[in-house]
């Protein structure tokens, strides 16, 4: 490659992750370039050589990094020449002045230049030469390195604070002075900025107590003392901070100590999050109310219902519950007395007491459907839900004899009694088998199906007539308040919706399945153990 001008060699070290600065021999003696170049290599650098400032500038242009051993005197342009075009071109290239000239100027003149160093071509010049050019690499090396940790310093930096500003936070660091008797802003980021309506600029400096006037009575200055001694980081709770500048507003703040000495604050601006939240304190408050309204409205619906159908059964049985009543049951009951057992007529003075009494219960249970009970009131008792049933069938029975109706009553197995408000369950029962007679009036096939039986924790009763039955899409309506689908008149709709609110009461459920004109089926679940025991 001679004959290029430029020659490169190396020591056999190609394989190197990050190879030594290439050393860029420039030298128009042929001879000398070669021996620098030999002695170069012995030293293990890697090196170029060239003979000419023209292909000098040509390599050194190449983005590459290197070190230029550049003669002083070359033949066809100065080294200054080189340096500057080179310099034109942005290429800063470390180089060291080779000369056969010892003079002080030469040196001071390269020095000025940029030169690394300089060295004169005298007899121990190629023994030195190594030495010069590894301590200007060292010294490149360090300056390299220096660069690299300045620059991921200055990144970090930069990090640091754009993260420092993007915080939505207020971040406070404060300084110390006189001990920890005040404290002076260091830093502070956006975020404070726009929650204090003050620039960073006109608080760097400023004593704490300045900025905040009232941060000894808030009580954050004291957390700074405290933190500032025992280095314990603190969470100030949520408080309102109030200063000539600040009305009021809810701050909430978390103080901790950096291991330089200096302490931060990082604080939220909660005023809107306080503020919701009474909100929704003044409207669970407001909701609590509407509630104990509806739960009076509906005792008031319950016992209305309750009403409506005392007087309903009141008027279908009323001609045989008239002042007659206990005048049969006394004269019977004195017959009885006067009467031998073995007296034909004896049975019949007995079948007429047991009638009687039968009259007696029914109107019994009307006098406890049509007492009016407060929730305080209510007496819960262990009850059978056949007994009560059976009640419902007694006030029903006119009404089921007049109107041709076949009631079958099934019990399966043995079931325990449940805790209950008796007459609450005895009202269900009424406006559940009430509705079954109004659906079979038009009815060809006129019959009831009731059954009870233990269904693992409840006590479940069904009770399913072959009426009109309900269609579709009244069926999601059913248990409305008010809906209903009688005639004017004949039904004020709040029989199945207060019957629903009596069996959640108790801790049950209430369900419907219909295939119109062909049999409707309410199930009543009913938890055996008491409300809130668990089941």
């Amino acid at each position: 490659m001679k004959n290029k001008g430029y020659n490169r060699s190396s020591t056999g070290h190609e394989s190197q992750i990050e190879p030594a600065p290439i050393i860029l021999i420039v030298e128009d003696d042929e001879g000398l370039n070669q021996l620098i170049n030999k002695n170069l290599q012995r030293a293990g650098f890697f090196t170029e050589s060239v003979l000419n400032a023209s292909d000098a500038i040509a390599r050194a242009a190449e983005d590459r990094d290197m070190i230029m051993l550049l003669d002083y005197a070359l033949a066809d342009i100065t080294c200054r020449e080189v340096i500057e075009t080179l310099t034109e071109r942005r290429r800063m290239v470390p180089f060291i002045i080779m000369t056969g000239r010892g003079d002080e100027k030469t040196a001071v003149e390269m020095m000025k230049l940029g030169a690394r160093d300089y060295i004169v071509k005298d007899q121990d010049f190629i023994g030195i030469l190594p030495r010069v050019v590894k301590r200007v690499a060292g010294e490149l090396d360090k300056e390299k390195r220096l660069f690299m940790a300045e620059e991921a310093l200055r990144q970090s930096d930069a990090r640091y604070r754009e993260l420092f500003d993007a915080m939505k936070s207020g971040v406070v660091v404060l300084d110390s002075v006189d001990d920890g008797k005040d404290f002076v802003f260091k830093e502070f980021n956006r975020g404070g900025e726009n929650i204090e309506k003050v620039k960073r600029e006109d608080v760097i400096g400023m004593s704490v107590t300045e900025i905040f006037p009232g941060a000894k009575e808030f009580g954050i200055f004291d957390v700074f003392q405290r933190v500032w001694r025992t280095g314990k980081p603190e969470f100030f709770p949520a408080a309102i901070y109030k200063d000539r500048r600040n009305p009021g507003s809810w701050r909430e703040n978390y103080v901790y100590k950096l291991p330089s000495g200096e302490i931060v604050a990082v604080y939220n601006d909660i005023t809107e999050r306080k503020l919701a939240e009474e909100k929704v304190e003044k409207a669970y408050k407001d909701l609590k109310e509407t509630h104990a309204r509806l739960m009076e409205s509906q005792a008031q619906l319950i016992q209305s219902e309750k009403l409506r159908t005392a007087g309903m059964m009141a008027a279908g049985i009323a001609h045989e519950l008239n002042n007659p009543l206990m005048g049969i049951i006394n004269f019977a009951q004195y017959c009885l007395k006067h009467t031998s057992g073995d007296d034909r007529r004896h049975p019949i003075l007995q079948d007429i007491e047991q009638e009687t009494k039968k009259c007696i219960d029914i109107v019994q249970g009307l006098l406890t459907l049509s007492h009016m009970k407060q929730e305080g009131e209510k007496t819960y008792t262990n009850g059978s839900c056949a007994t009560v049933i059976d009640r419902a069938l007694k006030l029903l029975a006119y009404r089921i004899d007049m109107e041709d109706v076949t009631v079958t009553f099934h019990i399966e197995g043995e079931i325990p009694e449940i805790w209950m408000e008796t007459s609450e369950i005895q009202q269900v029962c009424l406006n559940l088998l009430s509705n079954s007679l109004d659906a079979l009036k038009d009815s060809g096939r006129k019959k009831i199906d009731i059954g009870i039986r233990r269904s693992v924790e409840f006590v479940e009763i069904t009770i399913a007539d072959t009426g009109c039955g309900i269609s579709p899409e009244n069926m999601q309506k059913i248990f409305d308040p008010f809906f209903t689908t009688k005639p004017v008149g004949q039904g004020t709709g709040l029989g199945l919706s207060v019957s629903r609110s009596i069996i959640e009461e108790h801790g049950g459920n209430i369900s419907c399945e219909s295939e119109p004109d062909i049999e409707t089926r309410f199930k009543v679940l009913l938890p055996i153990k008491r409300k809130g025991e668990g089941i």
